[in-house]
Parts: C-alpha cells; structure tokens; sequence
C-alpha cells in the first residue's frame, strides 16, 4: 500500500466542509448525461442557493433545457477578474459494469462513487463553496470573481461556453483569468509526488468518414462491400504513426520529473522529449504510460462511432466512420486535416464536423506561482509542473476572449488508482478526503488571489 497520505484542511471549518460535501453529493445523484438529459436540474439547484444567498445571477440557453448560469461578486477594483469555471454535463455509462450506480453518490472504502465524481462536479462544487464563502466573510476583494456553470462541454461546448462566449460576452467582461478542470492531480514518480498544473492543450478535430459501396443482398457477399472499404481504411488509421513533436511545456514537464529518476532512467525519460527518440522511450514505458505520454507527444486520430447497415441481410451501400482527432498546439487543423487525407481511398468523403482550439501555453506568472506556493504548505515535498492537457476543455472558448486559464481542480489520489482511467471510465470515484482537502485548498487559493491586500 501507499506511503502517501491525503493532506487535511487548512483553512476551512467542518461545517464548511460537510455543506461541500452535501451539495456535491446533491448534484452527483443528478443526471446531467449528455446528450440523453440536460444540464437543467443541475443549473437550477445552484440557482436556488444564490436565491437564498441573495446573489445575483443570469440563466442563459440555447436550446431549452441546456442552461449555462453566471454570477458575478463585484469589486471596486480595475484588476483583471477571476473565472470560477466548471461544467456540469457528463458523458453517459453502461451501469452493469459499475460497482455502484452511476447516480448513487455511494461512499464506499473512502471513495464517492458517481459519474460526474471528478470530470468534473466536483469542481463545480469547489467553484460554488469558494464565491460563496467570499460573499458570506465579507472579503474585500482585489479583482471581480465570477461563477461560471456550463452545459454541454462533454459534445464541444455549442450549448455552452461557445454560446455564451459569442452571444453573451458581457457576462465574461473584465475576466482576466479562470480556473477551470484537469489539475491539481498527484503523480508519482519513484518517491516523489509532483502535481499536474494545466497551462495549454492540444486542439481538436471531429470528422466523419463516409465509404460508398454497392448495396445488395447479403447472400451475395459482394466484395464492393462499404465495411470492408471502411476496415481497410481503419487498419491503416491503426497504423498512421505522427511525428513527434512535444511543446515546451511538454519538454519542461519531462525534465522536471526526470530529475528524481537513477541516470540511465532519466536518459530515456527525457528521450520522450525529443523528436528523435520519443518512440524509443515510449516502449521502454511501464504499459499503463505509454498511451497517456504517447497522446502528450503526438497528434492522434482516434476511430469512436461506426454507422453502417440496419440490417442483418443487407450489404450496405454507404458505411461511415467518425475519427476523434487531438492535436499537438503547434498543429493546425488544416494540417491534421491533411494527414487524415493522405490515408484515404479516393472515392471517400472525408467531412469535418466541429473543431476547437488548441489553446497554447498561458505561461507561469503570479497566480500560477501563488497555487504552488498553497499547495506546497500541505504538501511541502511534492513539486507543481505544467502539463499540456491531451483532451480538451471550456478553455478552447474561454480563452478567445482573451482569458488566461489554469487548470487547477486538486485532488489527491494514492499511487495505486490511475486517475487517468476515471475519466469517462466505469466507477468514476473521487477520494473523499482528497474532496475535502481540495475544496480548502481551492477556496484558499482564490481567497490569496482575489483579497484586497494581496
């Protein structure tokens, strides 16, 4: 088992921490699937505790039923202010392969079982308590803090912060900054703890593939068959190997946590920084960091959704694929475009559905050195690194209104759980104490950034 144990709070009192607790608990038994619900129950019981706190707030949508809700805590102040951004739909399940319902909010050996539990409720929730606690001490803020909940994030933010960076703007007004999903996260390195600090990610491109055939009756077993077509196409996408071409963040990541390693592992560790010998040190990787360094240092192209014949008797005349393409900030769309072009038969038709991003490096600065200088008081060995995050999040709108976002949502795990897997996995879990530990660590650092004396 772990050496490593969860920090305890710091700053906030019980009570404070047992309501984070019941409004997360709350909001996970919510269903918020996307896209078999909608974000509106969500929405509308944080809605009912500004009512009852007599915050101002703002529901906009789209479409009904997908709500996005911003509220603002003003300042006399001209700084720049701060983003409390989260989302709150999540992607589906298939319940028979969890241990607990998706929708239970189970605790079960330390952990809160729920879809949502970390990608990203839970942040939602840190965002929620933190504006809340500001109102309730009375702090004299340096800087505007706004709370920002968003819909449809999960099928690449149209509903949500897309449509309320392009048809409502003003709710962002004067928005400097944001803390938004995926940070904050422990990993282990021989017996060091370093902890992920999101600072850019990489773009992303969503195609659908379509294959023509000749329709007929499948006792004929024609080879003018679309599937085949489309399965020769994607035995070649298996075999399309980028270039890589790791960013600076990335390169800044691997030198830092190569320096706890014996010489010859930091040798090839930091080979994964380099053009020339990334292949080299991703297969000399433990199993289970190959693909996660692989998607770090390359574009990729995944195959996720095949449509094909309804029935069982008909060869199918058109067969479609849809391919997932996550590339590198220093990749252009076009040119992703282009290499998915290169493996394709020419009678194919290749459609480019939705694309974001990438948001390039926001740098370190004071806010980034500020929450490592808060989450090295509970954790004084471990060491934040900047990290480039391989999916996409809100930032791919945020930051075209000129915000500058950190991915910053703490949480601590044992060495034990791949944290990785939890996204969009079966069992999706939070550790409990590390919920808790979070939400004071996260209301810290906004209480430090956002306080008039700072």
């Amino acid at each position: 088992m772990s050496t490593f144990t969860c920090p305890e709070p710091k700053l906030l009192s019980k009570k404070e921490l047992n309501e984070a607790l019941k409004h997360f608990k709350a909001i996970l038994k919510m269903d918020s699937r996307n896209p078999d619900s909608n974000e509106k129950k969500v929405i509308e019981y944080i809605a009912s505790i500004f009512k009852k706190e007599k915050i101002p707030y703002k529901i906009v949508q789209k479409e009904k039923g997908r709500l996005n809700i911003v509220a603002r805590l003003k300042s006399k102040s001209q700084n720049q202010g701060l983003l409390l951004s989260s989302h709150v739909d999540t992607v589906p399940w298939d319940e028979s392969k969890w241990k607990h319902h998706p929708l239970s909010a189970k605790e079960d050996d330390g952990y809160i079982y729920g879809r949502g539990a970390i990608d990203m409720k839970n942040h939602t929730i840190y965002s929620l308590m933190a504006f809340l606690l500001l109102k309730r001490k009375k702090i004299k803020l340096n800087r505007d803090v706004v709370f920002a909940a968003f819909a449809d994030e999960e099928a690449g933010c149209e509903y949500g912060s897309q449509f309320v960076v392009e048809k409502h703007p003003k709710l962002l007004e004067g928005v400097g900054y944001a803390l938004n999903e995926v940070g904050g996260f422990p990993v282990y390195v021989e017996d060091k703890q370093f902890f992920f600090i999101q600072t850019e990610e990489k773009g992303f491109a969503w195609y659908k593939i379509t294959f023509p055939g000749k329709e007929s009756h499948g006792s004929l077993a024609t080879k003018d068959n679309a599937n085949y077509h489309l399965s020769d196409f994607l035995f070649d996408l298996k075999n399309l190997s980028s270039p890589a071409n790791p960013s600076k963040v990335t390169r800044e990541m691997i030198y830092s946590m190569s320096e706890e390693l014996p010489a010859i592992k930091k040798f090839i560790f930091r080979l994964l920084a380099t053009s020339w010998g990334n292949s080299l040190a991703i297969n000399v990787l433990p199993a289970e960091k190959r693909e996660a360094f692989y998607a770090m240092t390359h574009d990729t192209f995944a195959p996720t959704v095949i449509e094909s014949s309804k029935k069982i008797n008909v060869v199918p005349g058109e067969a479609a694929v849809y391919v997932d393409c996550r590339f590198l900030p220093d990749t252009s769309v076009e040119e992703a475009t282009e290499t998915l072009k290169a493996i394709l038969p020419e009678n194919a038709t290749l459609q480019l559905i939705r694309h974001g991003g990438p948001v390039t490096d926001v740098g370190r600065g004071p806010f980034y050195d500020l929450i490592t200088e808060e989450l090295t008081k509970d954790v004084p060995d471990a060491q934040c690194v900047p990290y480039t995050l391989v999916g996409f999040s809100d930032a791919n709108q945020l930051y075209k209104l000129g915000i500058q976002v950190l991915g910053f949502s703490p949480v601590f795990f044992p060495p034990e759980v791949n944290f990785s897997d939890l996204f969009h996995g079966h069992n999706e879990r939070i550790h409990k104490k590390g919920f808790l530990w979070g939400t004071d660590l996260f209301y810290r650092v906004v209480q430090s950034f956002c306080t008039e004396t700072n």
